[in-house]
């Protein structure tokens, strides 16, 4: 084993490549205009509390058993993320991992970016405590945060951004804070092509979610994208949603069903929100009808009449 030690503060214009296997770097404050990688199982230690300021801690897609980030020193010590760091990559079966290690207590606050963007790689948060306050992303890979303990409760304050084929993980239980921001890109219809959060406990919904459709892609009618699962049960919605831009003729909706969150996109007239337009749909809007329910105000002007009918009419015959 070999150990390097980097006392700082110091700064590196440029990269640094941690190629030694079982090597160790121990950092003492570092601010990077570059890229660190952190490869065939290295270890990086930051000592003390201090921050990581600018550039990108990478973890390399190799072949090795594993790749370690840690934060050490006394109790309450804490790594910061700034906002214009990155932690990237991942390394298979979440062999890639951020964790503590010394006396007490370590914790990490990120301000800045981390994201599982290694396909079908991951990377494993299990610090004795995590703030997420930038943008936690999986984007083709894995990030799982896995606090110490059962039963334990993550918060979010931060943005999730679940990219296509990612998976955001949370072990036991998740809430979502009023500050959070979940963004969903889908680029087509299938797990593959849109991302993924999921709680192994229960998770308690409140913030922001906004949804995308990129890459040109357009849905088919009656397309679900089933992106949050709560296997201990749901609990809450979402504050507020800014949902994509529909293709004509057609809507998008959240569905807050049981243990997950889906989003859907379905004719105008798909009003039992199944994916599809039958004569369900237009008895459902004749007993809204009738009984002057608000939903049966198609038209959006205030008044339950002919017209809503009419206008109903013409949207489910063209589903």
């Amino acid at each position: 084993q070999r150990q390097q030690r980097l006392a700082g503060p110091i700064t590196v214009n440029g990269d640094l490549s941690r190629a030694g296997s079982f090597g160790y770097l121990n950092v003492g404050g570092l601010t990077l205009n570059g890229t660190l990688s952190i490869q065939s199982n290295d270890t990086l230690d930051f000592t003390g509390t201090q921050t990581f300021a600018n550039g990108t801690i990478d973890f390399v897609a190799d072949n090795s058993a594993s790749h370690t980030l840690r934060i050490a020193g006394p109790d309450g010590s804490t790594l910061t993320i700034a906002a214009n760091a990155h932690i990237t990559g991942g390394t298979p079966s979440n062999t890639s991992s951020i964790s503590s290690t010394g006396t007490g207590t370590q914790a990490l606050l990120n301000l800045g970016a981390i994201n599982a963007d290694n396909s079908g790689a991951g990377i494993q948060i299990t610090t004795d405590s995590f703030t997420n306050q930038g943008t936690i992303a999986a984007s083709g890979g894995t990030l799982t945060i896995d606090l110490p303990g059962a039963g334990t409760t993550w918060t979010n304050d931060g943005a999730i951004a679940l990219n296509p084929g990612g998976k955001v993980t949370v072990v036991d239980n998740l809430v979502l804070a009023p500050t959070s921001v979940v963004h969903l890109s889908a680029q087509g219809a299938g797990a593959a092509n849109y991302g993924n959060l999921t709680a192994t406990g229960t998770a308690a919904l409140a913030g922001a979610f906004t949804g995308s459709y990129i890459n040109g892609y357009v849905p088919a009618e009656g397309t679900f994208f089933d992106f949050l699962t709560a296997t201990g049960g749901r609990s809450g919605q979402f504050t507020t949603s800014n949902l994509p831009t529909p293709p004509a003729g057609d809507k998008t909706v959240l569905i807050y069903e049981g243990t997950r969150v889906r989003m859907l996109s379905t004719d105008l007239a798909d009003l039992d929100l199944n994916g599809t337009t039958n004569t369900q749909d237009f008895i459902l809007f004749l007993n809204l009808w009738a009984s002057h329910d608000p939903a049966s105000d198609m038209d959006g002007n205030g008044i339950i009449d002919t017209r809503d009918f009419i206008f109903f009419l013409n949207l489910w015959t063209d589903g």
